[in-house]
């Protein structure tokens, strides 16, 4: 996995940085769980538990965006219904074993959620700092 928390993505928001680090954290076990053999049924789990820590932290941002006025908030809630969509289907696609867990499976949660904190979020911290300097 080449995702690893830095102060490059932090968005300047303790409680925000500290949700990012966990989720790749939790990005990192599921990662290393499919490197060491673990069953389809704990990858599936684990991947449950990432939407579930995803979904409480799109909400804490929904709330910081609101808190700071940022005026890309409806796209940016828009995103997070789309990721939130596309890792839903992903789990119900391993659930059903209409897909078996791969590095493809990897690549892809890496990309869905690292990628969104890079470029979408990192608008949002942007903006809230620059927000905040000038006033």
């Amino acid at each position: 996995m080449t995702s690893n928390w830095s102060e490059n993505i932090s968005i300047g928001d303790p409680r925000a940085d500290r949700e990012h680090s966990e989720l790749l954290e939790h990005l990192r076990q599921i990662h290393q769980s499919h490197e060491t053999g673990a069953s389809g049924a704990k990858l599936t789990t684990l991947l449950s538990g990432l939407l579930s820590m995803t979904e409480q932290h799109f909400a804490h941002e929904a709330d910081l965006m609101a808190e700071h006025g940022f005026p890309g908030r409806e796209d940016h809630l828009k995103e997070h219904a789309l990721l939130l969509r596309d890792g839903n289907a992903l789990l119900d696609e391993l659930r059903n074993d209409r897909i078996s867990f791969s590095i493809d499976t990897l690549k892809f949660l890496e990309r869905w959620l690292f990628q969104h904190m890079k470029r979408s979020d990192r608008e949002v911290a942007d903006w809230i700092r620059n927000a905040t300097n000038e006033g």
